[in-house]
């Protein structure tokens, strides 16, 4: 039995069916998209997330490859640039060492007179050649090269542009060299090559030696000197003639007599104990480039009781090849230009 408190709940009614022109359209409650394309157009094809993620990290690739690849082709024509120095440089280098001065002077001009290439050719030339480092800034560049003059080990700073395309070096290796001659005039050989005296030539690296000649009289030559490549430290040859032992004893035997003469004549200003020193070292006074005259001293040593310096001038007088005709002599204590011939 149902408790009395207890109400059965009413049965649900269904809602009255609605006629069918009046029933809701399909898609009716949808909010209306403005960017909806029209029923019936074509749907436009999309890619699918996968694609796009593959096409966007090519496109950042190709993006990060190309900065890379003009810095590659940079790094390619500048080690082009550096290379073609180097390879300049050794060419330079080599044409010294192998005695071209010709060569080497087509490449880098001088400022100067430069001998034949047989000058060069006679030297000690250049060796362990070396190119250190090039540095390039736009159109000029250094390039310090390394070489060795007799066994000194020599660095030297080039310059170089580029011109047209072509590098060129501008700064030479030839150095200026001043020849000093005793007279003033007579030159130093070199080679065969006579060098002028009292001016500048130019000579490359290297160990050179002047040629040693001697006549009758005199003898000249075999001087050693280096040329370094350093444009600011010009060279010196200084060229000093000698006499040869058979005009230094000549000299002696008529300064010999000369002082016998004069010890027996009364006003002899020397002592009876005069002689000359059997191995007096005679100096070069003078030689006329006239002519060819030798003025020579022989120093007698200290004379009277004054203990005064004694010396006594002569003049040897040559013929055209250089050989001793005769002697003019000196009276002591006159003047070195007051000379009379010795006599027999």
């Amino acid at each position: 039995m149902p408790s009395p408190d207890f109400v059965m709940p009413p049965e649900a009614v269904a809602p009255p069916a609605l006629p069918p022109e009046s029933a809701p359209p399909e898609d009716a409650g949808r909010a209306h998209d403005p960017t909806a394309e029209p029923e019936g157009a074509a749907a436009a094809p999309r890619m699918p997330w996968r694609q796009l993620i593959v096409a966007g990290l090519v496109g950042v690739l190709i993006g990060a490859a190309l900065p890379a690849g003009v810095q590659a082709a940079q790094d390619a024509a500048a080690a082009a640039q550096v290379e073609a120095l180097r390879s300049t440089a050794m060419a330079y280098l080599t044409a010294i060492a192998e005695g071209d001065a010709e060569r080497a002077t087509a490449m880098v001009p001088v400022d100067g007179h430069m001998p034949p290439d047989v000058v060069l050719g006679s030297a000690e030339r250049i060796e362990e050649l070396e190119v250190q480092l090039v540095t390039i800034e736009d159109d000029v560049a250094r390039i310090d090269v390394r070489f060795e003059v007799g066994a000194a080990e020599q660095v030297r700073e080039l310059a170089a542009e580029r011109v047209d395309e072509e590098w060129r070096i501008t700064t030479s290796l030839a150095e200026q060299v001043i020849v000093h001659s005793f007279d003033g005039v007579t030159g130093v050989t070199l080679a065969g090559v006579t060098l002028p005296a009292n001016r500048s030539v130019v000579l490359y690296p290297g160990v050179y030696r002047a040629d040693e000649v001697e006549t009758p009289l005199l003898r000249s030559g075999g001087e050693r000197f280096e040329v370094d490549g350093d444009p600011n430290t010009p060279s010196d040859l200084f060229s000093n003639p000698m006499l040869t032992d058979e005009f230094r004893d000549a000299a002696v035997d008529v300064a010999t007599a000369r002082v016998a003469a004069c010890l027996e004549q009364q006003g002899c200003p020397f002592d009876a104990d005069t002689a000359v020193p059997p191995r007096a070292e005679l100096y070069i006074m003078g030689i006329d480039p006239a002519d060819g005259t030798i003025d020579v001293v022989v120093p007698l040593g200290y004379v009277g009781s004054m203990g005064q310096w004694q010396e006594l001038p002569l003049r040897a007088n040559v013929d055209e090849a250089g050989a001793l005709v005769s002697w003019d002599c000196g009276q002591p204590g006159r003047p070195h230009h007051d000379l009379e011939a010795c006599g027999p």
